[in-house]
């Protein structure tokens, strides 16, 4: 009975009811600053989740995507080479290089190279050309650093800008095969996505579309035109990822579809993206993770929404990949005994090892998760017929699509302990059975006892009679 007791003892010590997760999970936060990043990293890491930090531009551009990476890169060269014929005072050398540089652009819509070909622009302007400043006022938006840009040149772009919202804008309307949920820029400037309509001034602009696993589109349209139809080609896998990174360098928050695919290139259960400029958020969704959104309330400190955020993700996160399990009372030997699990979509699998002796190495066994449910069968090979009780001992965890660990319920070095009773059907030898022995026991104990008290009785005590003899 007190061996029961210390059995019963040990499995509700040991066995806590819920485990914790500790998944990896890819961070993006563009937005955020390299102290705000850490911050973000350390929040996640403390409460147990292993993060991948990522960084906007490790998200390749390739196969389709390669020419705009390479010209980007070759107008970003074009640039910080006319600026220093610029400030040699060589204009003339300056101005061919960026005609050169903006003759060979031919993806004018995408807005980072709009962006450096406006600044092109502006310094055209400045090194003589009279048309500089209305070509940089047709493209995106810039602003001009002061310390990098003269009063003449910030005046001269600000007063074009004007001129050209004066101008009168046509509408052309815009189609798409198949008809996808893109994003547009004309001249490297977003528009309003509820629209099907573009409003352009007069002349030649470019239309950039970009749209998720799509191949991004630039051509160029004429306000003059009644309609614009764009055809769009599926992206391979391989070159989804770039789309994603452009759809984020656009200002788009990537949807689950993105997140899953930038988790899968890192090898993670999941992939988070965190924005804190404007209304903060952190977006969450991969293999191992139902998409999930969550937000910040309204707040001047960005520190305080990110801790937020990161808490919000953390809770999230553990809830997915928890495991819940309850210790089964008691098991009976020769039987199958049902180990049951519940958890979130983290965990694809539950594995369990199991063992009946101290002594014996653990045995291995698994079984699928089936909408958050599982259950391990340990059968009569495992819990072996007995006439006594024993303990089987075990710990579980869980594995994510992945491959990786999930989470953890007790270990090898204190594991659960089920109380195991005998098999019934169990034919106990009579020399094994408690009443043989109780009258050996007895009999043992007769012919023991009752010698020793027959010959330990003490002798009964002698009367001695005088007899004498009368007077003579």
């Amino acid at each position: 009975m007190l061996g029961w007791l210390a059995l019963l003892v040990g499995s509700w010590c040991v066995v806590p009811r819920l485990a914790q997760a500790a998944p990896r999970v890819a961070v993006i936060a563009p937005s955020a600053s390299p102290a705000e990043f850490e911050v973000a990293v350390s929040e996640l890491r403390s409460s147990g989740v292993e993060v991948v930090a990522v960084s906007i531009d490790s998200l390749p551009l390739d196969g389709a995507l390669a020419p705009i990476k390479q010209e980007r890169e070759r107008l970003v060269d074009a640039l910080k080479k006319a600026r220093e014929s610029f400030l040699a005072t060589r204009f003339e050398e300056a101005r061919d290089r960026i005609a050169r540089a903006e003759k060979s652009a031919r993806w004018i819509g995408e807005p980072q190279i709009a962006n450096t070909l406006a600044q092109l622009a502006v310094l055209a302007a400045i090194c003589g050309d009279p048309n500089g400043f209305r070509r940089a006022a047709r493209l995106a938006k810039i602003e001009l650093d002061e310390a990098r840009w003269s009063p003449d040149a910030r005046v001269g772009y600000r007063r074009a800008i004007v001129e050209e919202g004066r101008a009168v804008k046509r509408s052309v309307s815009f189609s798409s095969e198949p008809t996808v949920d893109a994003v547009l820029f004309v001249d490297g400037t977003k528009l309003d996505r509820a629209s099907s309509e573009l409003h352009l001034t007069p002349g030649a602009h470019w239309l950039y579309a970009l749209a998720p696993a799509m191949i991004p589109v630039s051509v160029e349209v004429a306000a003059e035109a009644h309609a614009v139809h764009l055809r769009l080609t599926e992206l391979s896998e391989s070159e989804r990822l770039g789309v994603a990174r452009l759809r984020i360098e656009a200002g788009e928050a990537p949807d689950a579809s993105d997140l899953a695919i930038v988790s899968t290139r890192y090898n993670t259960d999941g992939a988070m993206f965190v924005q804190l400029d404007a209304d903060a958020f952190a977006a969450l969704a991969g293999p191992a993770f139902d998409a999930a959104r969550f937000e910040a309330k309204p707040s001047t400190d960005r520190l305080a929404k990110l801790r937020e955020l990161m808490s919000k993700a953390g809770e999230h996160i553990h809830s997915s990949c928890a495991l819940e399990h309850v210790v089964p009372d008691r098991s009976r030997a020769g039987t199958m005994l049902a180990i049951r699990a519940r958890t979130g979509a983290c965990s694809s699998i539950l594995h369990g090892a199991f063992r009946t002796k101290p002594s014996a190495s653990f045995v291995e066994l698994r079984a699928p998760f089936l909408n958050g449910e599982s259950a391990i069968e340990v059968k009569p090979n495992l819990l072996h017929s007995s006439d006594h009780v024993y303990a089987l001992e075990y710990f579980l965890w869980g594995q994510t699509p992945g491959g990786r660990t999930s989470v953890a319920l007790a270990s090898a070095q204190a594991p659960v302990r089920v109380v195991v009773d005998p098999d019934r059907s169990v034919k106990v030898p009579w020399y094994r059975k408690w009443w043989v022995w109780t009258l050996v026991g007895t009999a043992v104990a007769t012919a023991v006892v009752v010698p020793s008290v027959v010959l330990t009785r003490p002798a009964p005590p002698t009367e001695v009679k005088l007899v004498g003899q009368g007077a003579p």
